[in-house]
Formats: C-alpha cells, structure tokens, sequence
C-alpha cells in the first residue's frame, strides 16, 4: 500500500512512472550488464527472504521491547542495501539551535539522512520519558532545520516513508509504503514502486545540491502539472457550466424554466448561482468519495454496513456517473434518467429520511440544502448533456501532451478552488433569445479589477503564517502552561480574520496550521494522525476562522472550500454563516457612538456628477434637522441601548456555544441564528448604521430622493418592522 499525504509524489507519478526522467537500466548504477528489470526480480526475491526472518525474530522479541537491534540488522539495513544505499550507524547526535537530533543513519553515498526505529515503534508517537519528538517529527523538524538535505527515510520496518524539507507548507507531506502488506500479501507491483521511486540513486545529487537530485525534479514536475490541474480544472468548470445552463434552457420539456425566465421570476444571475451550486455539490461529492469521507472506517464496519455501502458505491455514487461519463456512448444520450438519478443521490444528503438506510448523515447547510437547486430541480436534462459535463469534471487537458487525464480528487488541494474563483469573477452570465432558442453563456467583466479580487499566491500566504500567525500561536500556547487541555483551548480561542478572503487560501492555510498545532498538543507531543489533524481542523473553523468579501459568490466559495477541507463522516457541513460574511470590510461603522450623533454635513458634499445646489440645500437641511434632535439614525431610540446590547452579546455567546456536530444541533443553530437576525435589538443599530453608510454614496440629483432626516423616519418604520435582510434600496452597507 502507498500512501501519499501531501503534494510530496503526485500521483500522476505513481501511476506512471516510465514517464519519468531516470528510469534507464543506467540510471540505477546497476552492475555491468544486468537488466532493470532483472535487478528488481532479484531484489524482491532477497526482501522476501530476508522479511521471514525478520517476522520470525519479530515473534521472539519479549513484550515491551523495540526490538530496535533486530529491526535494524536483519531487516532494514539489507533492505536498504538492496535499494542501492549504505546506511552508517550513527551513535552521536546532531545539535542544531539548541535541539539535539539524534537520526540513527546516513547514507555514506548519498549523504541522505536515514532514522531507523523498532517494529514496535509507531512513527507517530513517541516513548514518553524517552524521546522529545516522535520519529516522524524527529526527521520532519531535523529536515526543515538542515538545509543540506531536502530528503530523509523513515521507516520501523513495518512502514517506509520518504520525507521532505516541509519548513513553509506547514501541512503534513510524506508518501509511505507498508512494508508490512507489501511482503505478507505478496505485492510486487507495489515493490517494484518502492525500487523505482526509492533506490538510492534517486537521491543522488550533483555537486551536492540536492535540488539537483531526481526525487526534487519529480517533486517539482508535479507541482508543475498541479498548476495544469489547476488550470484544466477552471477551464473544466466554465464548459460544465456552459454545457448544463444551455442543457436546461434549451430542453423541450423545460417551457416553465423558460417562462420564469422570460417573466423575471428567474434572474440570468440566480440561474448562474443554481449552476455553480450545482457543480459545487458535485466537486464535493467527488472529493468526498475518493477521500473515503462518505462513511466511516471501512475496517470498523460490520458486514451489513458493508453490504449497504457497496450498494451506494454501485448504484448511487458520483465514481458510477464519473465511470458511466467516460463510457457515455453506452447509454441513451436523449433520455433524462440519469439527471433524476443524481438527484436521488443528492437527495440522501439532504435527507434524513433518505440517507439513514444508508448510514450517512445528512449533510444539511446552505450547499445541500433542499431548496438550494431549486429551479433545476422540476427540471428536465439529456443524458448526454450531463454526462459530457461529468466528462469535463472528470478529465482534464494537458496542453503538453495534447492529452485528456483523469482528475485525481483525493490529491487535489483545496486551494485549486481559487482558480475556479478567479475564471467566475471575470465572467457575467448572459441570456439571449433567438429564433425561439434561448442560449447561455458569459460575457466578459471588470469586476476583478473593480473590487481588487485577486488569488493570493502560495508563497505570499507561507510568508504571512510566519511571520503574523506563528508567534502569536507560541503567545498564546506558552501563556497556557504545560497542561496539554488549556493548551488546546488557548488555541481554540484564537481568531483569525481575512477582511478579503476570496475563495478562502489563507484561512484555509491558517486554519490547517493551527490544526495542526492543535492536533499535536492533543496527542501529548506526538506527530498526530491524518484523521486527528481533520478532526481537530473541523473545530479550527468552527471556532477561530472568520472571512469577508464584498463578493457573494467568493463568500460562497470560501464555504464550500471550508467544508470540503474540514468534513468528518457521520457529521453535518459546519455552520459557517455568522464566520463567512458578505460585505464590504473597508466601509461602514465601527463606533456606534458616531451614528447616534446623525448624520454629519459631510455626507451631502457633492462629488463628481452631482449637483451643487441641490447638495447645498441637502447639507443646509441636514444640519437644521440634527440641531432640532427630533430623531437619531436609531429611530424612536435617542441611542442604541446599551442593555439591549449586553443581552444581544450573551444571546450571540450562546448561539456560538451551541454544537453543530449532528443535524438537529446544526438546525438549530440555523434557526437560532435567524431569530437573532430578527431581533429589534440587533435590527435598530444595524439599519442606523446601513443608513448612515449609505448616505455618503448617495448621487444627489436634483428633484430624487435622498437620505434626508425626513426620509431616515420613514426608513426605520419601513426596515424596523421588515426582515434583518432589508436594506435600504435593497442594498446593504454594513
């Protein structure tokens, strides 16, 4: 088994690895005239045996020992020899900025640093009393401190890891074989992986620069190709959306999606928005499934459990409709079945009632939500048009190669979202009708440009971690003592606010590296588990992420981003809508003090396009209305009352505290939320304040209506007694 956690090998790399430089019978220093292929046949045999007598002295190690000896002189250190290494035992350690490393080997040819453990030494937890870090984190740390060494080996001859310098990324990033299965079970497509990707003269540098090495040159093609991915996938996106807007509208039996349309009940932009929720769903189900986060662990289940989930993965899944995309010539492209099958599928995620024969949690919230694809929903759609979207889901283009590629969904990272984000924000939808035939597609903007809405690139986010998030991290956990638990919460209590989030790549960074931090400190110092770090990122964002844009669809992105990243099976999508905010962060009211005194002359100065006399008059008004103190931008209120303020605190304190972990407890939060949104104590100073924002961007023209003292009363009457949502002229400020 290869297990890859990061972006160390993508797996592109692993599935084929003859497309890779260095795989010549000369590049693996081989003896003179011994083929490739021949040198691994021989390798395996001579692992094989020496893995048997590896197990039998495993068998006869007393209980409580390493067998750390044994581990390494009958099986690790042949093993290697194998590989083409020469591990040198090292009885001293290292001592780098006053931290000793003790790492057991290195390589006398390559240089490579190599810490070989007991079978009974797990690599992520250490012996307490013994060891400061784990081994994991030994190498880890010992590799981001060593700037001689990209690379290092890991392994307690049950596991084998390779390891990267990881000082920026700040998220876990190895690949590891199971030496275990590999030999037990007799996997020797999985060996020949091992020789091929791990043979010492990977590892093999010029001059001794280790970016020169073979391992750094696949590493750095991949990221290479990410970027492609990347690219192919927001190209991916677009022609889906295309593809289903126009499969939609254009469908015969699809006259009352038309008539909406035609009679404004469906605006181009709500229809784009059902769209784009639609492809977000099916990216989530996509990430979901291959990262195995629909259900549970597969070991832990019972044999219905796992009769129930076959049927799911046969009939129901998003890999069957991936799978039936590349093979479409096989279904009838004129029928619509295969559109109301993915509405099923959709459906038990919805809903209670239809996700429980499957044991899966509805996963409830804004993207899942019933009413979310509303308009598609009574909609009507051809196989063919849903599965050539799949397809373009499905694959990408490698422009190098001319290629269509499958997409890997369990490597992609989060953060590839953004260049979806980008491609949206320069596209505005677009219907037009002719000839009877209605057509969608987008049309250029400026809106990028407009609202400064750029992706913000990886080094930039690594940079800011550093230097703003970390030392504030070691405050905080320094502050907390030596007790694990209020080392966790102190870290829990932390809040960290991107006022421009876009599609969320700093929160996301943010959030992972306090996971992370939090994740260790529960596991008392040890180098945490997969699963611990994702459980420990849920809380992270429940808790101390908050966003903001001025634009809807990042904020809708962002979410999903969050969700897809911190989405633990049998638990519902996190409430995120009080965290993740639309609205303008460099403009409105940050002292309420300021809106009780109304409305200042200032508002009413005329700008570009205006007209003096009418702004003259205005301010002249304004200012004989605040003098007479008839009325605050509070309405009938002189103030925004100080109690009513106290009581709003705690009622949001304990919406907070309120646990969203089950369905029930997320609906509840939700309609708590709404409660809280209708409140007068919370409407009358955010109406005060909405108007008094909205009066500096007035146009004042002559004979319109403006933000006068007169028209501030009606307002209140009008928004105080509406919805939380209504805003003045349907716009919010604030």
């Amino acid at each position: 088994m290869i297990q890859l956690e990061g972006s160390l090998l993508s797996p592109e790399i692993i599935a084929n690895p003859d497309a890779l430089p260095g795989q010549r019978d000369a590049d693996f220093d081989l003896p003179r005239g011994e083929r490739l292929a021949d040198a691994i046949v021989r390798a395996w045999s001579e692992a094989r045996s020496l893995y048997q007598v590896f197990k039998s002295r495993m068998e006869r190690v007393p209980e409580g020992e390493s067998g750390t000896s044994d581990t390494r002189r009958f099986w690790l250190e042949p093993l290697l020899a194998l590989l083409g290494y020469d591990p040198v035992y090292q009885p001293q350690g290292e001592t780098i900025e006053n931290h000793q490393y003790h790492i057991s080997h290195r390589d006398s040819r390559t240089g490579a640093p190599i810490h070989l453990a007991g079978f009974r030494q797990d690599p992520d937890k250490r012996r307490a009393g013994v060891e400061r870090l784990t081994p994991h984190a030994l190498m880890q740390e010992y590799l981001n401190r060593k700037e001689e060494f990209l690379y290092g080996i890991l392994s307690n001859g049950v596991t084998l890891r390779l390891l990267r310098d990881n000082a920026r990324l700040k998220k876990q990033q190895y690949a590891e074989w199971n030496l275990q299965r590999i030999f037990e079970e007799g996997r020797y497509s999985e060996f020949i992986l091992l020789y091929r990707l791990l043979h010492a003269t990977r590892l093999r540098a010029e001059k001794n620069n280790p970016a020169q090495c073979l391992l750094e040159i696949w590493h750095q093609k991949g990221l290479e190709e990410g970027n492609r991915i990347r690219d192919g996938l927001r190209d991916a996106v677009m022609e889906a959306l295309e593809l289903l807007g126009n499969g939609f509208l254009q469908h015969r039996d699809n006259e009352a999606l038309r008539q909406k349309m035609n009679e404004g009940h469906l605006t181009p932009e709500e229809y784009n928005r059902q769209l784009r929720r639609l492809i977000y769903r099916l990216l989530f189900l996509l990430v979901a499934e291959e990262r195995e986060l629909i259900f549970g662990e597969e070991a832990a289940a019972t044999p219905e459990q796992r009769r129930i989930r076959a049927v799911y993965r046969q009939h129901y899944s998003m890999n069957r409709l991936r799978e039936m995309a590349a093979l479409r010539r096989r279904c009838d492209a004129q029928a619509h079945n295969i559109w109301k099958e993915l509405l099923v599928t959709f459906g038990i995620f919805e809903s209670e009632a239809q996700g429980k024969p499957f044991g899966i949690t509805p996963l409830d919230g804004e993207l899942f939500h019933p009413e979310a694809l509303q308009a598609l929903k009574t909609a009507e759609l051809h196989n063919g048009v849903l599965l050539d979207a799949l397809h373009r889901l499905n694959t990408w283009e490698d422009r190098a190669t001319q290629t269509r590629r499958r997409i890997n969904y369990r490597s992609l990272d989060v953060e590839e979202l953004g260049s979806v984000y980008e491609s949206l924000l320069d596209l505005h939808p677009f219907i037009q009708e002719a000839g009877g035939k209605m057509t969608f597609s987008y049309i250029r903007a400026t809106e990028r440009k407009t609202t400064g809405s750029y992706y913000t690139r990886h080094d930039l986010v690594a940079e800011l971690l550093q230097s703003a998030l970390e030392p504030v991290m070691a405050e905080r956990l320094r502050q907390a003592g030596k007790d694990a638990n209020k080392q966790a919460e102190a870290l829990l209590q932390l809040k960290v606010c991107d006022p421009s989030c876009g599609s969320g790549h700093f929160l996301l960074a943010a959030a992972r590296r306090i996971a992370l931090e939090h994740a260790r400190v529960r596991a008392g110092g040890d180098q945490p588990a997969v699963s611990a770090v994702r459980a420990s990122l849920r809380e992270v964002i429940e808790h101390c992420i908050y966003g903001v844009d001025l634009n809807p669809d990042a904020v809708e992105l962002c979410q999903v981003a969050l969700w897809l990243e911190s989405h633990y099976p049998g638990r519902p999508l996190s409430f995120l809508q009080h965290k993740i905010r639309c609205g303008n962060s460099l403009v409105g009211v940050h002292d309420l003090s300021i809106v009780e005194k109304g409305l200042p002359d200032e508002a009413f100065k005329e700008m570009a396009g205006d007209d003096k006399e009418e702004a003259k008059a205005l301010r002249k008004q304004n200012k004989a209305w605040r003098e007479k103190k008839q009325l605050t931008l509070f309405g009938e209120s002189a103030s925004a009352n100080d109690s009513d303020a106290k009581e709003l605190g705690e009622a949001f304190r304990l919406f907070d505290a309120l646990d969203d972990s089950t369905v029930h407890g997320r609906q509840l939060k939700a309609r708590t939320w709404e409660q809280l949104r209708r409140d007068q104590s919370w409407l009358r100073p955010l109406t005060g304040c909405n108007l008094f924002t909205a009066a500096f961007f007035q146009h004042i023209h002559s004979g319109e209506r403006h933000i006068t003292a007169e028209l501030i009363s009606k307002q209140q009457k009008t928004i105080l007694s509406a919805s939380a949502d209504a805003q003045l002229e349907g716009r919010a400020y604030c």
